[in-house]
């Protein structure tokens, strides 16, 4: 019995994965073409929600604000200097 819950979880973790990767990837790949400050906000972003939800296990929707919060600023700042130089 153990050995099969092993398995499913094993499997549901692989799968989930999979969606998550699919799902963030284009985020991603977008961002990038952005230019290195919006990837790397991003990526800090995504960095930094799992670190903050494994060491202080705030409620999701927390994660969900910062990292709104987070993303609108830069994206405010990254078109504000294209508005500038164009």
């Amino acid at each position: 019995m153990q050995a099969s819950l092993r398995a499913v979880f094993a499997a549901i973790f692989g799968i989930a994965l999979a969606t998550n990767w699919r799902n963030v990837r284009p985020i991603f790949v977008n961002n990038r073409k952005k230019g290195s400050l919006a990837f790397g906000v991003t990526f800090g972003i995504m960095i930094g929600s799992a670190m903050i939800y494994v060491l202080l296990n705030p409620p999701v929707i927390v994660l969900y604000l910062l990292g709104g919060l987070c993303g609108a600023l830069v994206y405010r700042h990254v078109a504000n200097k294209k508005e500038q130089e164009g």
